[in-house]
């Protein structure tokens, strides 16, 4: 057997278990949560220049309004709550991502 008959047959018993394996990764799996969501996350409302934001917190409502070109500056912080920033998608800025990450 030539060398690279035997390069060719490594290559593809190579190629062959790395695509089992991506394919056992996308079958899925068992997350376990402990403990309780004890408050309901915030409404977010957005215009064409602000996303307003209402949070219950503690029995209490608070409301923020953050202006769209701020959250695509840099991440904002509402009111210790969560953390908003936004990036566009596309170049004429009509698709975004809104991601409010809960502190």
């Amino acid at each position: 057997m030539s060398a690279s008959r035997k390069v060719f047959i490594f290559c593809s018993l190579l190629l062959a278990g790395s695509a089992s394996g991506v394919a056992v990764a996308k079958m899925g799996g068992i997350i376990h949560f402990t403990g309780s969501i004890v408050e309901p996350p915030c409404d977010v409302g957005i215009n064409a220049h602000n996303v307003q934001t209402t949070c219950q917190r503690a029995g209490q409502v608070r409301t923020s309004t953050i202006a769209i070109k701020s959250l695509t500056n840099k991440p904002q912080t509402l009111q210790n709550v969560a953390t908003m920033k936004m990036q566009y998608l596309n170049t004429t800025k009509t698709l975004a991502i809104l991601d409010i990450a809960y502190n």
